[in-house]
């Protein structure tokens, strides 16, 4: 892309930074950690960081590109994470018009930006070999939350009882895969201790409810789905977080360069926008023929430590 001039859209930027689905919970799984310089340093001498790296190929985003970087240099740069997609002359007469199929494709390239994102943090997350051996356990058989007569509690005391010791903080954050979440809103165990006889109201409990009966601030659940089929294959879906739970302490005001804990995500808007959306004519090309729109979010996501989360994988069948 020599010689191309990037033409800021502030009116996309300003669209797109309203827009996030609510099934993606990565934004609240990692803190937002505001940086003063691009480079930042978090976290305590001795810790071991993992930086998490993402990106999408160009279309529809099916395949996503993850890699982790594990490093004692605890100093990361904020990077570009971008997405571009090309405009025709037919996009625009199928859109009605140049600055509707902008918007339009922003949106798309938005999602996917986001979906990337939830994957990278998603996959490491459910991953136990990242773990210690001591912080993540696997359900088998009648001990999996499916099963009524299972026993759920105990298992999220064990967890939080690990985080405890590991952080010297209380576990405030429960991630549910949407299959664990759908078992426990039929769990006789959570409705007993939400004082139900039962049965729960329509067997439906809203989060909250949930964050009550597991006894920690808030449940996060993730219902998004990936698709890992190349493009114009037969789609293969199936949800990110799949059918694990996980019990963590996140710093909720982020402030892990002073406290233990999960991770973050480190944005430095006083030298990078966080998120912009430009265009720009190919070399060779009319504008009036085909313009090119690309979509950028700044940010590093990093695991402070990773011992401030337990994993509970296979929870249910």
């Amino acid at each position: 892309m020599n010689n191309i001039t990037l033409f800021p859209e502030p009116t996309l930027t300003t669209l797109i930074e309203a827009f996030r689905p609510s099934n993606f919970i990565a934004p609240e799984v990692l803190a937002r950690i505001v940086s003063p310089t691009i480079t930042g340093y978090f976290g305590r001498a001795n810790a071991s960081y993992l930086r998490i790296v993402d990106t999408v190929t160009k279309g529809n985003g099916q395949k996503n590109v993850v890699t982790y970087k594990l490093d004692r240099n605890k100093q990361y740069e904020v990077t570009d994470h971008d997405l571009e997609n090309e405009l025709t002359a037919g996009d625009a007469e199928k859109y009605g018009g140049w600055d509707a199929a902008k918007k339009t494709t922003n949106y798309m390239l938005g999602f996917q930006l986001m979906l990337s994102e939830e994957s990278a943090v998603s996959t490491f997350l459910t991953t136990n070999t990242n773990y210690a051996g001591a912080n993540t356990v696997a359900l088998a058989g009648g001990d999996q939350w499916n099963i009524k007569t299972s026993e759920v509690l105990s298992k999220i005391k064990v967890a939080k009882d690990r985080v405890a010791t590991t952080t010297g903080q209380e576990a405030n954050t429960i991630i549910l895969g949407r299959d664990v979440f759908s078992a426990l809103q039929f769990h006789p165990e959570i409705y007993s201790t939400l004082g139900f006889a039962n049965k729960g109201p329509f067997g439906l409990l809203s989060t909250e409810q949930m964050a009550v009966a597991l006894g920690v601030d808030r449940v996060l659940v993730g219902r998004a789905i990936y698709n890992s089929a190349k493009e114009a294959q037969t789609a293969v879906a199936s949800t990110i977080w799949g059918k694990n739970a996980i019990v963590a302490y996140v710093a909720m005001d982020g402030t892990e360069m002073f406290d233990p804990g999960l991770g973050g995500r480190v944005v430095c808007p006083a030298q990078m926008q966080e998120m912009a959306v430009g265009s720009y004519i190919p070399e060779g090309k009319e504008a009036n023929k085909v313009q090119m729109l690309k979509q950028t979010r700044a940010y590093d996501n990093v695991i402070v430590n990773i011992n401030a989360a337990y994993l509970i994988t296979t929870a249910v069948a």
